[in-house]
């Protein structure tokens, strides 16, 4: 008999210090609506989950949802011993943030926001519904937006804190100078504001024309007061027309919110600065320096937005007389609409209803309507509603209720930027769309700008090689489903020369084993000249310029893995980068395994798992030998090994199972049933899981019945006497354990490999 092996692969490893965390995920295993009782301090989430491959630093928990301000208000405070190193803030009773820190692993932020709770503390009267949100870092998010923002500190001026918001990311979001597309988004960052900021907007040529991607205005007198955002998927929209005197004009479905007499240009002012006081008002400054400037991430085309960063908490209050407003937090089109909300569980009498566009962050807007439903019609923007209710409890009038929102998104075709304006024949055409709201139908090509062509493409970008010269033009058709009519966005001119576009080709890898390092990257393949090099440690979220033009780069002790590429160019051809080299610390995984006899194939596929999401790295076979190796970066990543196994020769009598086939009967007066086994059938255990092979699965599988791990079917027979029943259903249920997690920290391994030796196996089961 062949003997098959079953190998668990189980690595266990020191652990070191983490670097910043680039990937995280938060999740819990409870995500029912927390019922809690209220004054009564409760925990939020005790079982709120956290990984990173990294250190994290700090950690936000705001009251994200019906917030009651004030010292008699809502409260969230921490309960565990902190460990060196992190730290809390005061609760803040204005915004209902409370803010930790410091750096930590996941695994210590963990254990700390576990320990967080909320209490309402009013006697009387309360609200319903609340909802608290867990956000990672040291960032504030904005449920309205679904953006994260952050204020960064430091005397700077306005050009140094756009290059230094492009260079910041936040878990795959790159960041830009804040722009402020709504009050709703205005008053949000006004809120959370200490110091005046800058913020993405300016009226200077020179930087206009870069944000719209050509030389539209050809002085500083044709842009004058033509504001326009510089920053964000709004990059190069034009919001506001005018100085004071004459203006300023807000454009039509743009936002401003310009403080008395500005902008006014008050010698060469065309930089925005965001007040933290006076509502959050906006004024024009020279390029001086501020306190700091605001960040913003979310909403970028390249952003990658598979980072888990948030967790939502819904919490109720038992005994709240207030009720709750069904109807809401829905998605309606713009202009024609009409939407019933209705109060529901009241106790006691509707005063009034208010609505508000930025959450009742600032008051909100009296509707003249004492009735528990109301009825909204054709809503433009998104808008918030709650009632204001007297419940019959004493000391209890002018309650507000939660609130719920309408949300309005009219349809933006957004704009189209070009790496390149201007390419060479069999150059590459390279657009971007940013700012659009509402789903890509399709991109269109032109020679005239007229005459348009349809491309088979959806997405928000668009590559594709032209090989004659001559002037094309590109847009795109964006619409929201059953949202009315689709728009087109601004079309895009791109000028094609006769020349030779330059070749990116590719810069080499380096595999490190130590981070006491040095040593070269090497440029290959490529042509024209090399105009700097790059690097990102964020895996080419953001990238820092390298002043560089041969074609080596050099590397000092390299700790964190380190992407880098070259920018070339040809003539008036175009810009071209190379592709990625990677250099960074890896770990060698290697071993022997003990194979069985039969001429056996075994396996390993390697996965990088990121917020529970298994992406296949490599997979090898293992050597004639028994041996095998994989090389492992150390960034913190978990990864998987997953082994299979095949064996060549299996015979007809090898791992064979035998057992009765099960039929239902009744007896003669058809006044009970039961089951019978009829006869003796045998069934192929080489393929018990049915995946066509003889892998690790089927041994594992009849291993477990053999052992006892899965327990055995028990039949009731007529005398009430157990029968043992193996099914084939039984086999094809249970879930094989084939895959095994190593966590790589370090560059020291140690390895336990088990193993379990099956021979010949044959079951029966029958009836007396």
């Amino acid at each position: 008999m062949r003997n098959i092996i079953f190998i668990l692969l189980s690595f266990l490893l020191p652990m070191i210090g983490y670097s910043q965390a680039t990937s995280v995920s938060l999740g819990t295993s409870n995500m029912s609506t927390l019922t809690l009782s209220n004054n009564t301090w409760t925990k939020v989430d005790p079982n709120i989950t956290i990984t990173a491959n990294g250190n994290i630093t700090g950690f936000r928990v705001q009251i994200s949802q019906s917030f009651n301000s004030g010292s008699n208000g809502d409260q969230l405070r921490s309960t565990v011993t902190l460990p060196a190193g992190v730290s809390v803030s005061a609760f803040n009773q204005t915004t209902g943030i409370l803010a930790f820190n410091g750096s930590a692993s996941a695994a210590v932020w963990q254990n700390v926001l576990r320990g967080v709770e909320f209490r309402s503390t009013t006697n009387n009267c309360y609200t319903l519904q609340r909802r608290i949100t867990f956000v990672a870092g040291s960032v504030f998010y904005n449920p309205l937006t679904e953006h994260f923002y952050e204020y960064v500190s430091g005397n700077i001026t306005w050009t140094n804190s756009k290059t230094s918001a492009e260079n910041r990311s936040y878990f795959g979001r790159v960041g830009y100078l804040a722009t402020m597309a709504s009050e709703a988004e205005n008053n949000f960052i006004w809120k959370l504001m200490s110091s005046d900021g800058w913020f993405g907007a300016s009226d200077e040529m020179n930087i206009v024309n870069a944000a719209k991607g050509s030389t539209v205005y050809a002085s500083q007198a044709a842009v004058e007061g033509k504001w326009h955002w510089i920053s964000g998927p709004e990059k190069g929209t034009n919001f506001s027309n005018g100085n004071a005197g004459s203006g300023p004009t807000t454009v039509s479905g743009q936002y401003a919110k310009w403080a008395g007499g500005e902008p006014n240009n008050a010698g060469g002012e065309h930089y925005g600065q965001f007040y933290s006081g006076n509502s959050g008002q906006w004024n024009d400054l020279p390029n001086t320096s501020l306190p700091g400037y605001i960040c913003e991430y979310g909403g970028m085309p390249n952003d990658v937005t598979s980072n888990v960063t948030i967790l939502t908490r819904n919490i109720e209050i038992s005994g709240a007389t207030s009720g709750y407003i069904s109807g809401g937090d829905i998605n309606i089109c713009s202009g024609s609409n009409s939407t019933t909300l209705t109060l529901n569980g009241l106790i006691g009498n509707v005063a009034r209803w208010e609505y508000s566009y930025d959450n009742f962050f600032t008051a909100g807007i009296t509707i003249s309507n004492s009735s528990t439903s109301l009825t909204v019609t054709n809503l433009t923007k998104t808008t918030y509603y709650r009632a204001i209710v007297n419940p019959t409890a004493l000391l209890c009038w002018g309650l507000p209720t939660s609130s719920v929102f309408l949300s309005v998104k009219p349809t933006n075709a957004g704009t189209i930027f070009a790496a390149n304006n201007s390419i060479c024949s069999g150059g590459l055409v390279e657009l971007t769309l940013s700012g659009q709201q509402g789903n890509v139908n399709k991109w269109q090509r032109s020679t005239n700008n007229t005459t348009w062509t349809d491309t088979l493409n959806t997405t928000t970008s668009l590559t594709e090689t032209i090989s004659a010269a001559g002037t094309y033009y590109y847009r795109v058709e964006v619409q929201t489903p059953n949202c009315g009519a689709a728009v087109y966005s601004d079309s895009k001119m791109i000028t094609v020369t006769s020349g030779t576009p330059p070749i990116g080709g590719s810069v080499s890898s380096v595999n490190l084993s130590s981070t006491t390092n040095s040593g070269t990257v090497t440029l290959s393949g490529h042509s024209g000249t090399i105009v700097k090099w790059q690097r990102s440690t964020n895996d080419g979220v953001t990238w820092t310029d390298l002043v560089n033009t041969t074609t080596t780069q050099s590397y000092t002790n390299i700790t964190t893995k380190t992407l880098f590429r070259v920018q070339l160019q040809s003539g008036t051809c175009g810009f071209a980068y190379s592709s990625n080299g990677v250099v960074q610390i890896v770990n060698t995984i290697s071993g022997t395994i003990s194979l069985p006899t039969g001429n056996p194939t075994i396996s390993l596929s390697l996965f990088r798992i990121v917020n529970n999401i298994d992406t296949l790295v490599e997979t090898i076979n293992v050597n004639q030998n028994g041996t095998y190796s994989f090389n492992i970066p150390i960034n913190n990543t978990t990864y998987k090994l997953v082994p299979s196994l095949t064996i060549q020769g299996i015979t007809s009598t090898d791992f064979d199972l035998v057992w009765g086939e099960v039929q239902n009967i009744n007896t003669p007066n058809n006044t009970s049933a039961g089951l019978i086994m009829t006869g003796t059938k045998q069934w192929k255990a080489a393929d018990v899981n049915e995946n066509g092979v003889l892998d690790l699965g089927d041994a594992y599988l009849v291993a477990a019945h053999i052992s006892g791990m899965i327990p055995i079917t028990k039949v009731l027979w007529f005398n009430s006497t157990d029968y043992d029943l193996i099914t084939r259903t039984n086999f094809s249920t249970i879930n094989a354990v084939t895959s095994f997690t190593i966590n790589v920290t370090t560059v020291n391994v140690t390895q336990n490999i088990k193993y379990c030796m099956l021979g010949d196996i044959n079951l029966s089961h029958s009836s007396n």
